[in-house]
């Protein structure tokens, strides 16, 4: 008789209960970031001020979704830190999500287009997500760009645009 059973009954437990510490440990650390001093932050030009929900970019207002201020938020809070989109989907999103869902990827694209010069300072992590840089970037010479490309664009996309 052919065991199908990739494992026996007492591994296939000690996996689940891995995975469950696992699981609890990125609850807590999620938790922890929504629950952070709501002082205001400053990165360079941007202003945030969390307790009124604004963000001002060189003196004027941006116009943001709840979306994308707590994704700055996020971010302006843990400069630096590269965050998974998984992760930024419970921590900002807060709910479940269809895997493959791009709404991290185009909520970062919206958001660098408001912040207009400090675009770049959003740093595509290749393999993990995004992370903003420890200190605000301007614009880059001959349309050089950090991430490789642009707000939104990958290498891959830029080698077929050439």
């Amino acid at each position: 008789m052919i065991d199908t059973k990739p494992f026996g009954m007492r591994e296939l437990i000690a996996r689940v209960r891995a995975l469950l510490r696992r699981v609890e440990r990125v609850e807590a650390m999620v938790e922890a970031d929504r629950a952070r001093a709501e002082a205001q932050l400053v990165f360079g030009a941007l202003t945030l001020e969390p307790e009124g929900y604004r963000a001002t970019l060189n003196g004027h207002e941006l116009d943001l979704t709840r979306t994308e201020f707590e994704l700055l938020h996020l971010l302006m809070r843990n400069p630096g830190r590269a965050f998974s989109r998984d992760y930024l989907l419970d921590a900002v999103w807060g709910e479940t999500y269809v895997v493959g869902d791009r709404s991290v990827d185009n909520a970062v694209l919206r958001l660098r287009r408001k912040l207009g010069s400090l675009a770049d300072a959003i740093e595509t992590v290749w393999g993990v997500g995004y992370r903003l840089s420890t200190r605000p970037v301007g614009k880059h010479p001959e349309g050089a760009c950090p991430d490789g490309g642009g707000p939104g664009m990958s290498p891959h996309r830029l080698d077929r645009l050439a």
